[in-house]
């Protein structure tokens, strides 16, 4: 398995692991699936932003998973702060393609010079939990029932990686 930068040519593969995972799990908390339109928007917005985008392929060149790092807010004040997205199609999940993407991640976090990365996770997805976990993020919130998918109400669980130092402004 190895993982690079996404380029446009990766684009399906993006969009249709996304989608899989949109329909079949409370993972992404959209209901109706990404359009090719909508991921187009998504990736040149991370590109415009430098928000890097990952993906991991088989030895065979099939992309099995992605992981990118998003802002979080558009507020000035937010711009040391990210948060990630880690997705794996169902058949490849919990043989490391998240651990090697979430590295990746962190990684590109850390040049970035961001100080937070954030990872929302519904708290029945254990498997994201520990690998968020694994890599040194710790729960900071849960938000009750602020999410509704397939027929039930849905917590959100709040985890967060400080990298290093925050910036220092001069006092004025």
């Amino acid at each position: 398995m190895t993982t690079r930068l996404a380029t446009k040519d990766d684009l399906w593969a993006i969009l249709d692991i996304h989608n899989e995972i949109i329909l079949t799990t409370t993972a992404a908390p959209r209901i109706e699936p990404l359009t090719v339109v909508e991921c187009a928007e998504w990736f040149r917005d991370h590109v415009a932003s430098n928000s890097p985008i990952f993906v991991a392929a088989t030895g065979a060149g099939r992309i099995v998973g992605w992981g990118a790092l998003n802002r979080y807010h558009d507020r000035p004040a937010f711009r040391n702060t990210a948060d990630d997205t880690i997705c794996v199609t169902a058949a490849y999940r919990r043989q490391g393609i998240g651990k090697l993407l979430l590295s990746r991640v962190v990684d590109a976090a850390r040049r970035l010079d961001l100080r937070a990365v954030l990872a929302g996770i519904d708290p029945a997805n254990e498997a994201s939990i520990r690998l968020h976990r694994a890599f040194g993020f710790e729960e900071v919130g849960r938000f009750k029932e602020v999410g509704y998918k397939f027929g039930r109400r849905l917590d959100l669980l709040y985890l967060e990686l400080l990298l290093g130092p925050a910036p220092v402004t001069p006092s004025a």
